[in-house]
């Protein structure tokens, strides 16, 4: 297996980023007849109808294999994907036929694109505007019961979806801290070199705004020292993942995203701690092994010039928190970063 087959593995398997789509308006705007969405398989049972479709037609085509059932009344003629394919279909099915509430949590992150560590794709999440009644978690949908003002909905392509920075905070309640720390920066994070496809990014105090309209609850805590740890500047969810890390394992707090001038070639680095500069090198940088290979090689060679070591890590070193810890303190130890390594915390 190709090393940039094997890290999309790792990444599958342990982080889902959705595809965001356009925002159409306001979350009283108007749905598009017949939209589903930016995956164009995706069929209502109206639409089959009018094409010429009998009902009896569509079940004969689901015995055949010709057609998938998503949702009710919604199907698919495209083959069975990756886990994470089949979840966002399902939820673009399930956000089309609407109902119990607005899509939210973990669906909704689906659909704007956040990064969500160790995933459920078992689940469409919703929330419904009432405090006083309990929720429901039957085989496909769970519906979350909780304070829902205008202001926490929109519309995506269609969909009626939290908005960005209450999916942010829903999610992250729902997790720990290195989930919570990833997907609240991945809400503030300001690109370095924006282009249109970009997530609008959320400021701090509407992240707050909506903690504290939320009140005191379940992940609250969690999410507070979340925020107070986050950053604009964390380029992709490895890197806040492996601050995530850093800060639980108390180690030095680097500088993030410093930019070096080296033999006419400018780096932007992820972590500097002066002597010690740290890559998180996710798959996505790179075309093919072979300019991963060159592009380290050149790198490590150019800041040796300045005396700066270049500790890297990968998808499967995150995976392994022993083994990043070592990766992490013994060049830290070597450049002088920290006197001695301490034992591994866990």
């Amino acid at each position: 297996m190709r090393g940039a087959e094997r890290e999309r593995l790792w990444m599958t398997a342990v982080l889902w980023i959705g595809r965001p789509i356009r925002r159409l308006g306001p979350a009283g705007g108007r749905r598009r007849s017949g939209s589903i969405g930016s995956m164009g398989e995706l069929m209502t049972r109206d639409l089959l109808l009018a094409q010429g479709w009998t009902r009896n037609g569509i079940r004969q085509a689901i015995r055949a294999k010709k057609l998938r059932m998503l949702w009710p009344t919604i199907y698919t003629d495209a083959s069975v994907g990756e886990a994470w394919i089949e979840y966002e279909r399902m939820v673009r099915a399930a956000g089309t036929v609407g109902g119990w509430g607005v899509i939210s949590h973990q669906s909704a992150a689906v659909l704007w694109g956040l990064p969500v560590l160790r995933p459920d794709h078992s689940r469409v999440h919703t929330t419904i505007d009432d405090r006083h009644k309990g929720g429901l978690v039957s085989g496909k949908r769970h519906v979350h019961p909780r304070p829902l003002p205008p202001e926490d909905v929109t519309v995506l392509d269609g969909i009626r979806v939290t908005s960005l920075a209450r999916t942010a905070i829903d999610c992250a309640m729902a997790g720990d801290y290195e989930q919570a720390l990833v997907l609240i920066d991945a809400a503030r994070r300001v690109p370095r070199v924006p282009t249109p496809s970009d997530r609008p990014t959320v400021p701090l105090a509407e992240l707050v705004r909506v903690v504290t309209a939320l009140g005191r609850r379940t992940g609250s805590e969690t999410v507070m020292r979340a925020l107070a740890d986050s950053v604009e500047g964390s380029e992709s969810a490895g890197e806040s993942w492996s601050r995530a890390r850093m800060i639980q394992w108390k180690l030095p707090a680097p500088q993030l995203q410093r930019t070096f001038r080296i033999r006419g070639r400018t780096y932007h680095v992820d972590f500097c701690w002066g002597r010690l500069v740290g890559e998180f090198d996710g798959e996505d940088k790179y075309r093919s092994d072979a300019d991963r290979r060159r592009y380290e090689q050149r790198r490590d060679s150019d800041f040796a010039t300045i005396g700066i070591t270049v500790c890297h890590w990968k998808w499967e070193d995150l995976l392994d928190r022993k083994r990043f810890y070592s990766i992490l303190t013994t060049q830290m130890f070597n450049t002088g970063v920290i006197e001695s390594i301490p034992r591994f915390p866990g």
